[in-house]
């Protein structure tokens, strides 16, 4: 048995970081839609969306899961309904 707690970083075992703001871009990749889809989505609040000056466009990675297991819908199925 380890005494070394997991979650210590000078215990050799690092946690991953979640990245909580997602670009346009790697929110097109997280739900298999494309860039342009997301644009769209954004812009008819399908999916809430932040204009960050002099950033761009970014997403809550933890809202939109919190609203696609809301909604119970798969991200094909959000990919579809964007079309």
């Amino acid at each position: 048995m380890s005494t070394e707690d997991e979650s210590d970083p000078k215990g050799g075992h690092e946690m991953p970081i979640e990245k909580r703001w997602l670009t346009a871009r790697e929110t097109s990749e997280y739900l298999h839609l494309s860039l342009k889809g997301v644009y769209k989505a954004c812009s008819s609040r399908k999916i809430p969306s932040a204009k960050i000056s002099g950033l761009g466009l970014r997403i809550d990675k933890r809202t939109l899961d919190l609203l696609l297991e809301r909604l119970a819908i798969q991200p094909e199925e959000l990919r579809k309904s964007v079309r």
